[in-house]
């Protein structure tokens, strides 16, 4: 069990619904500073509660079936 808060899942909602939004946009949304959302997210990476960030892609549009 971690000591993430639920500002830190309502990012990780956040990150899952369009990770392409932008750190501004996140810390708007949560009520904090630019910087503190940096903070936490890179904090949820570091104890492994992130552990990636993927890319979806349409493998017929690249040509490869």
């Amino acid at each position: 069990m971690t000591d993430a808060d639920e500002i830190d899942r309502r990012l990780i909602t956040l990150l899952r619904e369009d990770g392409r939004r932008t750190y501004s946009d996140r810390a708007g949304i949560v009520g904090l500073s630019v910087a503190a959302v940096k903070r936490r997210v890179n904090r949820l990476q570091a104890i492994g509660v992130i552990t990636g960030f993927t890319v979806q892609d349409d493998h017929t549009k690249l040509g490869w079936g």
